[in-house]
């Protein structure tokens, strides 16, 4: 028997989770600019490669943070939860792109509309989206996490230029 508190408890539960990546979207696009721009370029430039390169790393830290938080010692579950963590954080890094890539179009269509606000809406349209049931569950927001994991590297990967002389 389904109670009106659990449906409430749902209901609340999915707001405060798309408010919550809604506003660290927003924080990692503010905070790492250039990071962003970074990860909307390797989007815009092959998101399929990105999606790929996302589903290797996640396989690799979720295989490797499940086993680890498995093993009895305090420390390892600790380096477990990092990977984890790591994983999610490299999510919020490529995904920061993907907004930056959305308020950009929604700036084209609504010109008069201030960087900030078309960044706000483009977060929306980034978070939104994956509570869709069924459809946006399993289709969506995993495409999404995982094509934001793959651009979060390559935008915290490091290239050193030759110096010219």
């Amino acid at each position: 028997m389904l109670i009106l508190g659990d449906v409430l408890a749902v209901v609340a539960s999915l707001f405060g989770i798309c408010l919550s990546a809604w506003a660290t979207l927003l924080a990692f696009s503010l905070l790492f600019p250039d990071r962003a721009t970074k990860a909307a370029d390797s989007i815009h430039g092959s998101p399929v490669k990105m999606g790929l390169l996302g589903t290797g790393i996640t396989a690799l830290l979720f295989v490797g943070g499940i086993l680890l938080l498995q093993q009895p010692l305090p420390l390892v579950k600790l380096v477990g939860w990092m990977l984890l963590l790591a994983n999610l954080s490299l999510a919020a890094m490529g995904c920061s792109g993907l907004a930056t890539i959305m308020a950009g179009r929604v700036q084209k269509h609504e010109p008069n509309l201030s960087a900030y606000a078309a960044l706000m809406r483009g977060a929306a349209l980034v978070v939104v989206p994956g509570i869709l049931p069924f459809f946006g569950w399993f289709l969506i927001a995993p495409a999404v996490l995982l094509v934001g994991v793959g651009a979060g590297t390559k935008a915290l990967r490091v290239i050193h230029s030759p110096v010219a002389a």
